[in-house]
């Protein structure tokens, strides 16, 4: 696996050496006393035991092309475990080879063996392929059958050839009248010589200076010893410690993370200053790249750098050295032709969609609602406005055009379908046009709704939210659409307008306790008497103590459970191969955890937002910082348009990538795509404005309160 900019050591007769090599130094060959011998199991889906649901076939296995016959898990007929592997051939062979298995360096020998029982005649070997094709073939060696019919096919000690980069383990099997054979206990064991190799991932931006401070370490051996130090910018150790347990990562179906992973937290150490951060691993060291530790880290430097995304994704805005203004013509119904003023908003990504405004609009306007105290000194470029109400003005006039139409409402503006070339040039900018981009119909106005009325309680020309907002409601409810958005927005219109018809409006549609609308309900306690206050906390905590169940690990990122065998990357069930990254998952809860902290603010619910941020800043298995403009090590390109019309790398400032997703179908390992080419994969590459909202969002609800110190653990 590839780690980009991650700072290694790849000791060579190194140790107890003060250098440090990048992964792409060269070293000189080590010494034999310098490696570590390691066996590790190669085929976790063996056995035969998974099969997706929907399906027959066990996971990890693949039929080979050219073959006649039937294969598919047998329950009945087994040696070990849930199942074995039934295959019956018509005519000629039928092989099932398992999953590829790359070769590293440091492989120096496959061992292993598969049991099979049958009429059927079956043999198994060994392929080793390389780009060009089959380079060598190893067959397993027969055994004699046992008094229960099963037999061994087994291998030793075979040797990778020079020039192999993966292998897999191939099942054949020969027709002989329609008989079946089956196969289990499929094994492979690599022996491994190791050159010692150590690396830490850490928040790459730095860490507050009364916040929790937590990394992770690695490397390619178990150590006996592991102990850490943070270091000045002048090489003097201020702290040190030790680190937690060596623990491997695997995927819901066994596969390996690769690397033992050891966790690291210097809370205690409050200094403000720049430092690194020093790991030593049974006397192997390595060192991170100077991060801060200050006070407001995040609120001065994240939060301003994920804000300012979306001036850069304004459409119908020319933004010299990285777009013309382009879209002007936007858009059209796709069923009665009508040509629709929808310029302007933002895109959702680097493809030109502008499909998730009113979500942005509604977590930028939660953001201004909990901290407007400290956004109201933030005006980085001077214009007498406050940053993110000059976003959430230009983002609303597009929202609240979205509700205008007399007898619909629209979710936004799709992408020119399959349109892949220079960004904006899919649209002549002339409206009514046969090139006019298609909007999207809605029912679901919640969120428009709730985000243009709690704006305008904190704009001076209120009365155009306001008439649109009242408008959009009341066909709402005429429709039959009565939810707790519908709600927020009647009771920030009251609060805006202090208008008693509002004010009835709200009490009418109280919708209890809902933990999004959350701000809306404590209004409405203060305002007409009702007590939410247990029931939200209640709330708020249940669902918070269940994500920090699902965030035990080395790196402390949520991941999508269950507990006892987590899913990092694919979703819910690990089936999703093409799953995006899990960026908006990890912002997700953390800001949940942020709102929660409100009401309960617990050591472990701060710790846990912590940690989601510095999984996106650099705390990573690949250590990357996800967000473009921050960090050492950050993406070599995006899924981006504009690299086409002269962007580099297709990387616009602020930018938050989809970030680390599932390997592949059933392969729940971490990938990112680290190719330098045009467009990367979308899955993980693409920018998501949605990442900005809720990481601003995220920063504000921490900043709701002041803390003198970290909260009593």
């Amino acid at each position: 696996m590839k780690r980009a900019g991650v700072i290694l050591l790849l000791l060579a007769g190194l140790a107890g050496s003060d250098t440090i090599g990048q992964e792409t130094a060269d070293f000189a060959a080590p010494a034999a006393e310098d490696t570590i011998p390691e066996s590790l199991p190669l085929l976790p889906m063996g056995g035969f035991d998974h099969v997706a649901p929907d399906a027959t076939h066990p996971t990890g296995w693949a039929v080979e092309p050219g073959g006649d016959g039937e294969w598919a898990q047998d329950t009945e007929t087994k040696l070990t475990g849930p199942g074995a592997l039934k295959v019956v051939s018509r005519s000629g062979k039928l092989n099932v080879s398992s999953e590829i298995i790359e070769v590293s360096d440091e492989l120096r020998a496959v061992s292993g063996g598969v049991m099979a029982k049958g009429e059927g005649t079956t043999t198994a070997l060994l392929r080793w392929r390389n780009a060009d094709g089959v380079v060598r073939e190893d067959p397993l060696r027969a055994g004699a059958p046992g008094a229960n019919g099963w037999h061994r096919f087994s291998l030793s000690e075979s040797e990778p050839p020079e020039n192999a980069d993966r292998f897999a383990l191939v099942l054949i099997t020969e027709a002989r009248d329609g008989e079946a054979a089956w196969w289990d206990g499929a094994q492979l064991y690599g022996e491994y010589e190791r050159v010692p190799k150590v690396g830490v991932y850490y928040n790459q931006v730095g860490y507050e200076s009364q916040g929790p401070k937590c990394f992770t370490a690695y490397s390619n051996f178990a150590p006996a010893s592991a102990t850490f130090e943070i270091r000045s910018d002048t090489g003097e150790s201020v702290y040190g410690g030790s680190l937690g347990s060596a623990e491997k990562i695997t995927d819901i179906n066994g596969r390996d993370w690769d690397y033992y992973y050891l966790r690291g937290e210097f809370t205690d150490f409050e200094r403000g200053g720049a430092y690194r951060i020093r790991v030593t691993l049974d006397g192997h060291s390595a060192e991170s790249d100077v991060f801060d530790i200050a006070k407001d880290l995040l609120w001065d430097k994240v939060l301003p750098v994920a804000l300012n995304h979306f001036t850069y994704q304004r459409s119908g805005v020319e933004i010299p050295n990285f777009q013309a203004a382009a879209h002007l013509d936007d858009a059209v119904d796709p069923e009665t032709k009508e040509a629709l003023p929808l310029s302007g908003g933002w895109y959702d990504n680097g493809l030109g969609a502008k499909l998730t405004n009113p979500y942005v609009l509604w977590k930028l306007a939660q953001a201004y609602d909990a901290a407007a105290w400290r956004f109201d000194a933030l005006d980085t470029n001077r214009d007498g406005v406050n940053d993110i109400l000059g976003e959430l003005v230009w983002g609303a006039d597009y929202v609240k055009r979205l509700l205008s139409h007399e007898t619909t409402a629209y979710q936004g503006v799709q992408a020119t379908p399959d349109y892949s070339g220079p960004f904006g040039r899919d649209t002549d900018n002339a409206p009514g046009t046969a090139d006019d981009r298609h909007a999207e119909h809605t029912d679901d106005t919640a969120l428009h709704l709730a985000g243009l009325a709690c704006l305008a309680r904190y704009v001076k020309d209120r009365q155009p939210y306001v008439d649109t907002v009242a408008k959009a409601l009341d066909r709402d409810l005429a429709a039959g659409w009565r939810g707790p958005g519908q709600f927020a927005a009647a009771m920030n219109l009251y609060l805006a307008t202090r208008e008693d018809r509002f004010g009835e409006r709200a009490q009418e549609l109280f919708p209890g306790v809902d933990l999004e609308f959350v701000d809306s309900i404590n209004a409405h306690d203060d305002e007409f008497g009702s007590f939410s206050t247990i029931e939200i906390g209640m709330k708020f905590t249940t669902q918070a103590d269940a994500l920090l169940r699902l965030a035990d690990n080395p790196f402390g990122v949520c991941t999508y459970g269950p507990p006892n065998k987590p899913v990092f990357f694919s979703g819910p069930d690990g089936k999703d191969g093409a799953a995006d990254g899990n960026t908006q998952y990890v912002l997700q809860a953390a800001e949940f955890m942020a709102r929660t902290y409100r009401f309960a603010p617990k050591p472990e619910y701060l710790r846990f937002i912590h940690n989601q941020l510095n999984w996106l800043l650099g705390d990573n298995p690949f250590g990357l910082c996800l967000v473009e403009g921050l960090g050492h090590e950050r993406a070599p390109a995006y899924h981006d348009l504009r690299v086409f019309t002269g962007t580099r790398r297709g990387a616009m400032p602020g930018a938050i990538a989809k970030g680390i997703g599932p390997k592949g179908p059933g392969d729940d390992r971490p990938y990112f795509d680290l190719r330098d080419v045009d467009l990367p994969e979308s899955r993980t590459n693409a920018c998501d404005i949605r990442n900005n909202a809720l990481m601003v969002s995220t920063i504000a609800h921490l900043k709701r309160f002041r803390f003198a110190a970290m909260p009593p653990r």
